[in-house]
């Protein structure tokens, strides 16, 4: 029929076809050109035959050529007597040659051409194309761009650019607040956004859509409706291996993106690329957190250097200073009485003796919780010791389980982070475990590693008491999972519903 029409409307442009000049052989085709369009639009094919491109291409140049020769007949009359050809030689012929094929030539080089469409016809035949070109378009433009402070403007900025967006937002998630607070906007301006939005416990997992014409919006995202946005996506951190859903701990923000400035909608399709956009979005932000993170280190470890020299300061203060300015006293009296009263000499000469004793045995103690020599050769013996020491100060049950294996299949480098991460557990059993009567502390190996815990009946804590502590500067838990994670090991901690602390981790062998 297509060959039909085509050999009709070279060769035969009669009128029998025609309603006001205008050839309605070809009209016909809009209806299977259509569904061509939505054939390729929404991917119905896993691919497309040539001879569909050639068909659609061919199909579509004589329905554009039809129209574009009547507009040219009806405009200029003298078209319609065709045009004067002269052969190269010399003899001449007139054939009428309809404004038709030229139109049609034309449209067909061009639209065989135009395969490798140009950027406005992108979207409408290439969608994945164009879509994750948005997605690698944003992730250049946050390349090196990890400031935190300056982070969320420009992240707002990227994300209208790459998406031809009219307006666009950003929450980020404030655990202590149990909500999201706005952090930065972009596009149409003078309207109050609202500043903080308080989500439900349940985790958004993915984008939704939330347009007038949504079935349902969940009611914490009214308020982003009635501001004109179109769709809300969560900004999530990477979920544990084995958790099924995402957990409160892995929000970390929520963007609002608006209308498209082509007014084009969102589909569920674009809601897949806008869900790839918040995980690249969620990364660069956890780790712009993170560096600055690192770069709080140095001052939080010249202020636990500054803590702990002051306690060792306060302790030489309170044991060793308090000896030594008693002791030549004590000395002195014994010179000038030592003829005189004898016994009472000899009194005072031994218990400066056992003063003496017992500050060679504060300094051992000292010498010993900075820089136990035996974890050289050996963890057993110190961490007996080390629980000794604990149960003597604080008065706590302690109930202790220490494999004696694991000695020699330690490496020096894991025995001193496993002394210092329980000497630390129970330093924070000690200051923080309100309440703690007992505490328990065990270490098992098994065939490839070391399992570690150390548990206690006090208090516990909140994820929010967990947060804002760190918000403040301690950072003795992160401190302790550093230690274990640079060792290839893992630590957790963890307060229960009923109170109490459960630090668990585990150390592998060489």
């Amino acid at each position: 029929m297509m060959v039909t029409n085509y050999r009709a409307g070279l060769f035969m442009s009669g009128s029998n076809f025609c309603c006001g000049g205008l050839d309605l052989r070809y009209l016909y085709l809009a209806v299977p050109l259509a569904f061509a369009f939505v054939i390729l639009r929404y991917q119905t094919f896993r691919g497309v035959h040539p001879a569909f491109l050639g068909v659609l291409v061919a199909s579509g140049s004589a329905l554009l050529a039809s129209v574009g020769d009547w507009l040219i007949r009806r405009s200029s009359p003298a078209f319609s007597d065709g045009a004067a050809v002269v052969s190269s030689s010399g003899a001449a012929w007139v054939a009428q040659i309809p404004p038709f094929v030229w139109l049609f030539l034309i449209l067909l080089i061009g639209s065989t051409a135009g395969l490798f469409l140009p950027q406005w016809l992108s979207r409408l035949f290439r969608w994945e194309a164009t879509s994750y070109a948005s997605a690698r378009q944003f992730g250049y433009m946050m390349l090196q761009r990890l400031n935190l402070a300056t982070l969320p403007d420009e992240m707002v900025t990227a994300l209208a650019s790459a998406l031809q967006l009219d307006r666009i937002a950003l929450w980020l998630w404030q655990p202590e607040a149990g909500s999201f607070t706005l952090a930065s906007s972009a596009g149409a301006s003078g309207d109050t956004l609202p500043a903080r939005l308080s989500p439900p416990a349940a985790v958004l997992e993915r984008p939704v859509y939330i347009g007038a014409d949504a079935p349902s919006v969940a009611a914490w995202l009214w308020p982003l409706q009635t501001y004109g946005f179109e769709a809300a996506a969560p900004l999530n951190a990477p979920a544990a291996a084995d958790a099924p859903v995402p957990a409160v701990e892995a929000r970390v923000g929520l963007l609002a993106l608006g209308k498209r400035v082509n007014e084009e909608i969102f589909h569920t399709r674009d809601l897949e690329i806008i869900e790839l956009i918040a995980q690249q979005a969620a990364l660069f932000l956890l780790t712009a957190q993170q560096i600055e993170r690192l770069r709080e280190v140095p001052r939080r470890v010249t202020e636990a250097q500054e803590r702990e020299r002051f306690r060792l300061a306060q302790e030489l203060h309170d044991t060793i200073q308090q000896f030594l300015g008693r002791l030549p006293f004590y000395l002195q009296v014994s010179r000038t009485s030592v003829r005189s009263r004898p016994e009472q000499t000899e009194a005072l000469l031994q218990r400066c003796i056992a003063d003496v004793e017992s500050a060679a045995q504060t300094v051992r103690q000292i010498r010993g919780e900075l820089a136990p020599i035996q974890l050289e050769s050996k963890l057993t013996q110190p961490l007996v010791d080390l629980l000794e020491r604990f149960r003597a100060r604080t008065n706590l049950i302690v109930q202790a389980e220490i494999a004696a294996d694991m000695d020699a299949r330690l490496t020096p480098a894991a025995r001193h982070a496993l002394y210092r991460v329980i000497q630390q557990a129970l330093d924070n059993v000690d200051i923080h475990a309100r309440d703690a009567t007992r505490v328990g502390v065990v270490v098992r190996s098994t065939d490839r590693q070391v399992q570690f815990s150390v548990t206690d009946d006090g208090c516990g804590f909140t994820e929010a008491q967990r947060a804002q502590a760190e918000a403040a500067g301690h950072f003795g838990l992160r401190s302790m999972q550093a230690r274990i994670s640079s060792l290839e090991g893992e630590l957790t901690v963890t307060s229960g519903p009923d109170g109490g602390v459960v630090m668990r981790g585990w150390l592998p062998f060489p």
